[in-house]
């Protein structure tokens, strides 16, 4: 498109945090769609398998210890169904009741991001994208024991290294949605998740629940070296 036809038309405008927080639905479909990821990404992190959902509502909240004090942390998230077994993420996160940034990704099924970014609503430049540039394993059958991914990260700050990262996945447990929450059908299979940095070292544990009913995984609780939050999920809608 030339620079005289961008001038008729708003989609060439310039997103801002201000813009993207005011439009963060229009932002997340424009920016967070498939064709945005690489052809070969595309092909590893896709299963042709649908996903019987247009949208997933729920909350996450729990109480942190933060600078020496109790605080109560919050998410209101949105996963909308992208088609090809992606998710599109919208999040919207809370300290103590007040908003404290946004998240948004495009990933497989809510297990792994494929593209992402998180904004500070004081950021006053837009942060830069993290994604997956390449994959070299992608075992992720939810109905199999264990999950294994191996890829390389890179991001849209130009000065940025690609790095490799690795995760596992073991079952943990089996039980009913409800028992998560109220609203979840079917049953639900919980996996411990461990992530590993570029250096071969685990830097996150996590506990994520894959909602069998949807073909969809949330994040339970995660743990790193400073932190360990356990999220209580509530408000669970489907569409």
């Amino acid at each position: 498109m030339t620079v005289f036809a961008c001038a008729l038309v708003s989609s060439c405008a310039q997103d801002t945090p201000k813009s993207v927080f005011q439009n963060s639905e229009e932002y997340a479909n424009r920016v967070f769609v498939p064709s945005m990821l690489s052809g070969s990404v595309l092909a590893k992190a896709t299963d042709g398998k649908p996903m019987p959902f247009n949208k997933i509502t729920f909350s996450q909240s729990a109480k942190v210890m933060y600078q020496g004090a109790p605080v109560d942390v919050s998410h209101n998230v949105t996963y909308e169904n992208a088609g090809n077994s992606l998710v599109r993420q919208i999040q919207v996160g809370y300290m103590n009741g007040v908003v404290d940034g946004q998240y948004f990704s495009l990933s497989y099924r809510g297990l792994v991001a494929l593209r992402e970014l998180y904004i500070k609503p004081t950021s006053k430049m837009m942060p830069y994208k993290g994604s997956i540039d390449s994959i070299s394993q992608f075992d992720v059958s939810f109905d199999q024991p264990s999950l294994n991914l191996v890829y390389r990260w890179g991001s849209s700050n130009p000065h940025f290294k690609t790095v490799d990262r690795r995760s596992t996945c073991t079952l943990a447990s089996n039980y009913a949605g409800s028992k998560l929450a109220a609203g979840i059908a079917g049953e639900v299979r919980e996996f411990e998740c461990k992530y590993y940095n570029d250096n071969g070292v685990q830097d996150t544990d996590t506990h994520i629940a894959y909602l069998e009913a949807y073909g969809v995984a949330v994040v339970k609780s995660e743990a790193k070296t400073s932190l360990t939050v356990n999220w209580t999920i509530s408000n669970f809608r489907v569409e």
